[in-house]
């Protein structure tokens, strides 16, 4: 038991090194997500679209994260370094009719939530379940 309990840690341990070599540069694993770096501006429509749109060697499930999810990714810090530009982000959560939350990455609000109008432009991050890429 405990001989399979090696094995099946190193293989587990192996998985994640894999994982971390493969991902493309400015992608970020945390909270058991891939996130796909902030780059560019889109309202609220256009973001939702371009993330269900988008294909990454060959995966497709990528989304708008909820305001919970970009929240841990702010207080974690997993992003600080890679590049990305760091502003008023989307979220897939609502906040009433015609309007989103968002979160500014850059630490200007200290990571806290704020309302944006889904005509207005926000920057943009997609996320998928961490199943390698």
């Amino acid at each position: 038991v405990e001989a399979k309990q090696k094995i099946d840690a190193t293989a587990a341990a192996q998985a994640k090194q894999k994982q971390k070599t493969e991902m493309p540069k400015g992608y970020v694993s945390h909270g058991g997500l891939t996130w796909m770096p902030v780059s560019f501006y889109k309202n609220w429509s256009e973001a939702n679209a371009y993330c269900e749109n988008t294909v990454i060697n060959s995966q497709t499930d990528w989304r708008l994260p909820a305001i919970d999810e970009l929240k841990a990714l702010y207080d974690s810090g997993a992003m600080k370094g890679q590049g990305w530009t760091l502003y008023d982000t989307w979220s897939s959560t609502p906040t009433g009719r015609g309007n989103h939350y968002g979160i500014g990455l850059d630490g200007g609000n200290g990571g806290s939530r704020g309302t944006l109008t889904d005509t207005g432009i926000g920057y943009v991050t997609c996320v998928r379940k961490s199943l390698g890429l």
